[in-house]
């Protein structure tokens, strides 16, 4: 059980509460589950994933668990230009 929220624009943020064991098993899950997706276009979905947990950071702030979330997203969205040989922040030719 948890809730989701729309933080802005295309970014959300899940919070749940003693309801997941294994962080990458329900990634994995989510991931999978919207691979399956496509569009009457055949257009596809990704996403990048970035999660914490305050049971393995019991000093920080709920600012800090963010923050490190986010770092973990941005470093999921860095891996997945590599792997797809794209950089998004190239000039278009």
């Amino acid at each position: 059980s948890g809730s989701f929220y729309r933080t802005g624009g295309d970014e959300f943020a899940a919070i749940w509460v003693n309801s997941v064991t294994d962080p990458n098993q329900a990634v994995g899950e989510l991931r999978q589950k919207l691979s399956e997706w496509k569009d009457s276009y055949g257009n596809v979905l990704s996403m990048a994933v970035g999660y914490t947990s305050s049971k393995d950071h019991t000093d920080c702030s709920v600012k800090e668990i963010v923050r490190l979330a986010d770092e973990a997203m941005y470093a999921d969205k860095r891996a997945f230009y590599q792997q797809n040989g794209r950089d998004r922040r190239a000039p278009r030719t």
